[in-house]
């Protein structure tokens, strides 16, 4: 089965509405975080460093997470397994603080978080 990479990296930002950039790029991963990352090495695989895929997600205030794989439809899948948790989030746009969207109030088109939700912004509901 093929996958669209345009589609997928279009659906990720759609998911996060605070994410500031998107990238999918072939990267040298150093062999010692295959473990971490849950990749398994194959025989003939470098014993330093492998060519694998990395995905990285840059959302506001936050540094970027990157995630690996050997292909882009496993690189994929692996950020939609870790990020099912980031789709109930969102970030305060007075604040830039990560918030739950359950939580937060919508005030003219933006998500405010409880964190700057005062009584200002309630009488202008």
């Amino acid at each position: 089965m093929s996958i669209d990479i345009d589609k997928e990296i279009e659906q990720i930002e759609l998911d996060i509405p605070s994410v500031s950039g998107v990238s999918i790029s072939r990267c040298m991963l150093d062999v010692r975080m295959f473990e971490e990352q849950g990749i398994k090495l194959k025989e003939g695989d470098n014993k330093e460093a492998v060519l694998v895929w990395c995905l990285s997600v840059g959302v506001m205030n936050m540094p970027k997470t990157f995630y690996y794989g050997r292909t882009i439809k496993d690189t994929i899948k692996r950020y939609k397994k870790k990020n099912k948790a980031l789709k109930t989030k969102c970030v305060c746009s007075l604040c830039y603080a990560l918030t739950q969207r359950n939580t937060a109030h919508r005030w003219q088109g933006k998500y405010i978080g409880e964190c700057c939700w005062d009584d200002r912004l309630k009488t202008t509901e």
